[in-house]
C-alpha cells in the first residue's frame, strides 16, 4: 500500500476516534474498533486502496440510517448529538454505526427512530444525502421522541352531560300572605287561582311546558315554621300573595326565616310575587329581599282603576312569561311608583311597561334559582281577568323553569 494512502488513513482514523468522543450514543469503544478494521483491512495484500472506492456506489447501503447527502462527496463525520448531520466514513457506503444502529443516525434502527416515543430518545438525523454516496440508507430522519408510544394521548373530547334535570314533574307552591300592614281582599283570589292554574292539564298548558308540571298550593304559617332550609326543601317555588310589613324582621322565626329563602333561592329554587309583595319588609332590615331578589320597594301609588295600557318592550315580545298575554293590554289597577329604577339595576329585565316607562313586570336570575313578579293584582277582579291568569301560569312555569 503506498505510504501516502496509510498516512491519509492514519490521519482518518484520529479523525474518527475525535468525533466518537463527542457522540453520547455510540460507546467510544466501538468507533475505535471499526477504526481498527478499517486500518487492517486497507493493510492486508490485495485490499483495495481509497481510490477503488467509488464514490457513487452507494447501493449497498445499511437499511438503518438517514440518507446521506452525497452531494459532499462523503466529507462529513459521524452524526453528532442532538442530530448533527450523519456522517460516514468517507466516501464509504454506509455500514455499522454508520447506517443508525444502537446510537447513530435516524430511521427505521429501533433504538433511535423513535419508536417507543421515549421523551430522552436522541433525535439524531443521518445524513441527508440525495444519492446515497455517504450513507444511502433506506431509512428516514431519526424518531425526535415525541411521536412515540409513550407521550400522552391528545385530550378525548367531552361527553354531553348525564346529569338528570331537576326541574320536570309536579311540584308545590309555598304561598307567604301574612300582613302586618294592610291586608288586600284579593289575597283569597291569588291563592285560588294558583290552585285552578295548578291543575291545568298538559294540552292547555303554554306551549314549550314541559309535560307533568302540574302543582298544588299550601299556605304558609302566620309562624313561618316552614321557612327553614329542612321545611323550604319540599317546594319549587315560594309565592307572596300581597304579605305587607316586617313579617321577618319583626317574626318570631326572622333570621332563620330570610337565611332560609335566600340559599333557597340562591340554590336553585325560586321566588315570585304580585302586587303588595313590595309593600313587604320595606324598611331595609332584609336587605338582600329588597336589593337582590325584587330590586325595590313600592314608595307610592297611584287610586285603584287608573286605567293604562300595558306593553311589552321590543326585546322581550317572544319571552315566554308574555307569551299569550295582550299586547298592549288595556289593563286598570292600582299603579306603583318604586323607591328606585329597576332598569337600572343588573341583572334585572322589565317585561311590561306603562306608558311613562314605569315597570309592571320584571324576571330575573338570581342565582342558581328565579325570580317572577307583577305589580298588577291589588282588585279581586283582576284574577278573573285571562289575560292576568295567562301572565301568572307563564310566570309560575318560567321561574321554576318548567316553560322553556
Amino acid at each position: 500500500m503506498p505510504a501516502g494512502n496509510l498516512a491519509r488513513v492514519y490521519v482518518w482514523s484520529l479523525e474518527m476516534m475525535s468525533h466518537s468522543q463527542r457522540r453520547r450514543r455510540v460507546t467510544s469503544s466501538g468507533t475505535l474498533l471499526l477504526s481498527l478494521l478499517s486500518l487492517t483491512a486497507l493493510s492486508l495484500p490485495g485490499a483495495c486502496t481509497l481510490e477503488d472506492l467509488d464514490p457513487s456506489s452507494g447501493s449497498s447501503a445499511g437499511s438503518g440510517g438517514a440518507a446521506g447527502d452525497g452531494s459532499s462527496g462523503g466529507n462529513e463525520p459521524l452524526g453528532g448529538d442532538n442530530g448533527e448531520p450523519g456522517g460516514a466514513i468517507p466516501n464509504a457506503s454506509g455500514q455499522s454505526n454508520v447506517s443508525g444502529s444502537p446510537g447513530g443516525a435516524g430511521g427505521s434502527g429501533n433504538p433511535t427512530a423513535g419508536s417507543a416515543g421515549k421523551a430522552d430518545a436522541d433525535p439524531g438525523h443521518g445524513g441527508d444525502g440525495s444519492s446515497g454516496s455517504e450513507q444511502g440508507g433506506s431509512g428516514g430522519a431519526g424518531g425526535d421522541g415525541t411521536s412515540g408510544s409513550d407521550q400522552s394521548g391528545s385530550a378525548g373530547a367531552g361527553g354531553e352531560s348525564s346529569e338528570p334535570d331537576h326541574y320536570v314533574g309536579p311540584f308545590k307552591i309555598l304561598v307567604l300572605e301574612k300582613t302586618l300592614g294592610f291586608r288586600h281582599e284579593s289575597i283569597p283570589f291569588c291563592e285560588n287561582l294558583l290552585s285552578e292554574l295548578g291543575k291545568t292539564a298538559d294540552a292547555a298548558m303554554p306551549p314549550g311546558t314541559k309535560a307533568g308540571s302540574q302543582f298544588t298550593v299550601t299556605i304558609a304559617n302566620d309562624n313561618l315554621s316552614e321557612f327553614t332550609d329542612a321545611g323550604l326543601a319540599s317546594y319549587g317555588l315560594v309565592f307572596s300573595c300581597s304579605p305587607t310589613g316586617n313579617v321577618f324582621s319583626d317574626g318570631p322565626n326572622g333570621a332563620v326565616g330570610m337565611a332560609a329563602l335566600q340559599k333557597f333561592v340562591e340554590g336553585g329554587g325560586a321566588w315570585a310575587g304580585v302586587h303588595a309583595a313590595l309593600d313587604f319588609e320595606s324598611t331595609g332590615d332584609f336587605p338582600w329581599f329588597t336589593n337582590i331578589l325584587t330590586g325595590a320597594y313600592m314608595a307610592s301609588h297611584s287610586a285603584d282603576g287608573v286605567g293604562w295600557n300595558v306593553t311589552v318592550p321590543g326585546a322581550f315580545t317572544s319571552h315566554p312569561v308574555v307569551k299569550g298575554v295582550p299586547n298592549p293590554w288595556s289593563a286598570a289597577d292600582e299603579w306603583y311608583t318604586l323607591s328606585r329604577d329597576i332598569e337600572t339595576l343588573p341583572g334585572f329585565n322589565v317585561v311590561q311597561k306603562l306608558p311613562d316607562n314605569r315597570p309592571v313586570t320584571w324576571i330575573k336570575d338570581v342565582s342558581r334559582g328565579r325570580m317572577f313578579y307583577t305589580e298588577r293584582g291589588h282588585n279581586k277582579t283582576v284574577y278573573a281577568e285571562d289575560g292576568f291568569k295567562r301572565l301568572l301560569l307563564n310566570g309560575v312555569l318560567w321561574v321554576t323553569r318548567r316553560l322553556n
